[in-house]
């Protein structure tokens, strides 16, 4: 056996070895499912199909890992040797079903719970019309246009709508990872295995309803990797890579990360000394520009830098309010492990074969592989600087955009063990990646699961700081009060008002949650409490006149009603419910006069409209001036 069959067999050896590692810490995780192995133990919060599901692909991808590392290595395929010829031949009728058909995937197994990353307040944000995002300007702009349209088509603006945005990102992503196979792949068999490795990327999650920032921005990154690529190859189109780099930007300032690369590629490019400085003076104007025209100016960028630097920055700083570890610590490098083993489990272990397999030769020098190696490593020195005061299993979001371009580096780098290990090494990686995708994307399609999940990553035992806990109580809270679950509800802030009783927040939401549970007598103490620590609340005032109207206290209630309209007048039910008051308290006309304003300035809204109906008569409505 020579010297190059050898290399093989350790490449080979190396990947069946980690994928049996990989599965077996999966299985050992998922049998009591912890927050410190996040990013494996998955498959403990699905139910008995699921699990089996999963573990049968992770089980037949080992299995042939195993065969491959002790059979002789195939020919190797040279690049070039088997063109894409037959495979992209496919018309555009073909490849616009299979598209629908993975939009359609991305719909069935769309996100049920979005307490990952801050798709509640998202959510809240864009239903509300209140969402202020200046890190992301780009792809805030993209999610209030998708918001505003529903509202324009009279569709509602809920989880189930607005998950189109993310799944339109995904069918783009996929039109994306079909350039960047054809770039990175070794003949039409390693085509079509580096297309759907990219497919099932755990980073792909965020494409499955996800609401937040990452979606769009997720496109960004891998529409700059894809014209990055061509770049490198092809030695021309600079132009169109610092285009697709002022969009990543404008989308999201993290993706100032992948400015090493492009400076790689304008450097090393065959063009003059002059135009390389206009494309760098471009580099920096064009994004900027982008940026201050979307509404995000120097301040936004100044803040958003302190944010992200405030945990890494050494000082006084309460270590348990700030960060739950040091960045140079055992919990950092666990966490960091997590995340890549979510992300880019199977390119990471490709890489790591691909590295074993050159062991002892110098490697290829390739414009293609420097460029995704530098935009990787650089994304990686971002993750490894980012220390957040929220669990790590929160932001994965976020962390795996950094990430990004290591999965498809990982790709490109095992692409020679893909096209000289046959069928068998293709199914292997496979079967790992696709049951690792689906682990992570059934918990987030079930309520059940996703919850459970969520409540293991903040429970007691779980090393994050006191700000991401009552972050997650406060998101736990609002979920099971939206649902009509008030027993859980309230354990929640039960605990939130035992640790932190100081926030005015928790008081006003206990009084809600009792409110919903028509507990009114025990609301009206937590509500008066948390308008003697924040009187400005228009909410907490309308539920403290609710209460008071139960138990019959007509006029307090007319009080609180009255100063929720001074505080915030822009609301049909604030208004309404002063009406109401009016009638309670034996002033009908002024209840009327209430009322006629609403419907004067919301015509067609219905719980004013029957109220005149039934206090007033039918022919009351068309009589409003």
């Amino acid at each position: 056996m020579d010297a190059r069959a050898v290399s093989h067999r350790a490449g080979y050896l190396f990947f069946a070895a980690g994928a049996l590692l990989y599965v077996c810490a999966i299985f050992v995780a998922s049998g009591s499912p912890g927050p410190g192995a996040w990013g494996i133990h998955l498959a403990g919060f699905l139910a008995l199909p699921g699990k089996l599901l999963v573990f049968t692909l992770l089980g037949v991808g080992v299995a042939a890992s195993a065969v491959v590392a002790f059979k002789p290595p195939a020919r190797q395929v040279p690049p070039g040797d088997h063109p894409l010829h037959e495979i992209l031949r496919i018309t555009a009728g073909p490849r616009f079903a299979l598209l629908a058909g993975y939009a359609a995937i991305l719909w069935l197994l769309r996100t049920r719970t979005h307490f990952l990353g801050d798709g509640m307040i998202w959510l809240y944000g864009l239903r509300e019309g209140d969402l202020s995002a200046p890190t992301e300007p780009l792809a805030q702009a993209i999610w209030q246009t998708a918001s505003g349209a529903l509202r324009q088509l009279g569709a509602p603006v809920l989880s189930s709508t607005l998950a189109m945005v993310s799944i339109a990102c995904g069918a783009v992503a996929a039109v994306i990872f079909w350039g960047i196979a054809r770039e990175i792949a070794l003949g039409g068999g390693g085509f079509v295995t580096a297309f759907l490795l990219l497919m099932t990327m755990g980073a792909t999650g965020l494409f499955y309803g996800y609401i937040e920032s990452y979606p769009p921005v997720a496109v960004a990154i891998l529409a700059y990797l894809l014209a990055g690529l061509r770049c490198a190859r092809r030695g021309r189109g600079l132009f169109l890579l610092v285009l697709a780099f002022a969009v990543a930007v404008a989308s999201h300032l993290v993706t100032l990360y992948l400015a090493p690369s492009l400076l790689f590629l304008i450097l090393r490019g065959p063009v003059s000394q002059v135009r390389r400085a206009a494309l760098i003076g471009l580099a920096v104007a064009l994004p900027a520009t982008l940026l201050v025209l979307l509404g995000s100016g120097p301040a936004q960028w100044l803040h958003t830098f302190e944010l992200a630097t405030g945990a890494a920055r050494a000082g006084p700083v309460a270590t348990s309010t700030m960060r739950p570890y040091e960045i140079v610590s055992l919990g950092h490098a666990i966490d960091l492990a997590n995340v890549m083993l979510l992300v880019v489990p199977v390119p990471l272990l490709l890489l790591l074969a691909g590295i074993v397999q050159r062991r002892g030769r110098v490697p290829e020098a390739s414009s293609p592989g420097a460029f995704l190696g530098i935009a990787s490593g650089a994304g990686l020195l971002g993750a490894l600087a980012l220390v957040l005061p929220v669990a790590a299993a929160q932001d994965w979001d976020l962390t795996s955009l950094l990430i990004l371009p290591l999965g498809v580096f990982g790709i490109w780098a095992g692409r020679s063990l893909c096209a000289s290990g046959g069928k068998l090494i293709r199914v292997s990686v496979l079967g790992i990646s696709l049951g690792s995708l689906l682990a992570f994307v059934l918990v987030n399609a079930s309520d059940r699961a996703g919850t459970r999940r969520y409540e293991t990553l903040v429970g007691p035992h779980a090393r994050i700081t006191d700000f991401a806990r009552w972050y997650a109580y406060e998101l736990l809270a609002h979920y099971y009060r939206h649902r009509g679950d008030y027993g859980s509800a309230m354990a929640y802030v039960d605990l939130l008002l035992r640790t932190e009783p100081a926030n005015p927040r928790y008081w006003a939401m206990g009084g809600a949650t009792l409110v919903g549970m028509g507990r009114y007598a025990e609301a009206v103490p937590l509500l008066t409490e948390a308008l003697r620590r924040s009187p400005n609340r228009a909410g907490t005032r309308t539920n403290l006149g609710i209460s008071y109207s139960a138990l019959g206290r007509y006029r307090e209630a007319l009080h609180e009603f009255r100063e929720a309209v001074k505080i915030d007048g822009s609301r049909p039910d604030y208004l309404h419910n002063l009406g109401l008051a009016f009638k309670n308290t034996g002033e009908p006309d002024s209840a009327r006069a209430v009322w006629s304003e609403v419907l004067r300035r919301w015509p067609r809204y219905g719980p004013t409209a029957r109220a005149m109906t039934r206090y007033f008569g039918p022919r009351t409505q068309t009589s409003i001036p």
